[in-house]
């Protein structure tokens, strides 16, 4: 069992059971670990999922799509700097359009 701590009650607690090993390891090592598997939990409509799909050049519902999709979410969320799960659904849908918007529609 991997640990982020290696003192304290509870791994005092867990030191008494002999058939479990104890992995103490060093927080900033789980700091960096936390910030590179960092993931968004916000869903956006299946419409916009789909447009952001064909604007990425991927086909929709592919493994290839939703891979994109989550790093450019991801990239999105960074630059927002987590702000707090109900600024960014309101914030990320609005991001989508844009980003799905190249040029002014002209009417003829």
């Amino acid at each position: 069992m991997a640990l982020e701590r290696s003192k304290g009650p509870i791994v005092y607690a867990l030191q008494k059971y002999d058939f479990l090993m104890l992995f103490p390891i060093p927080p900033s090592m789980l700091a960096k670990y936390r910030q590179a598997q960092k993931r968004t939990n916000v869903s956006l409509d299946a419409t916009l999922v789909t447009l952001l799909a064909l604007k990425l050049d991927h086909l929709p519902g592919s493994s290839q799509a939703h891979h994109a999709i989550r790093q450019w979410l991801q990239q999105r969320l960074d630059e927002l700097n987590d702000p707090g799960l109900y600024q960014v659904s309101q914030w990320l849908p609005s991001q989508v359009v844009l980003a799905l918007v190249d040029n002014p529609i002209a009417l003829s």
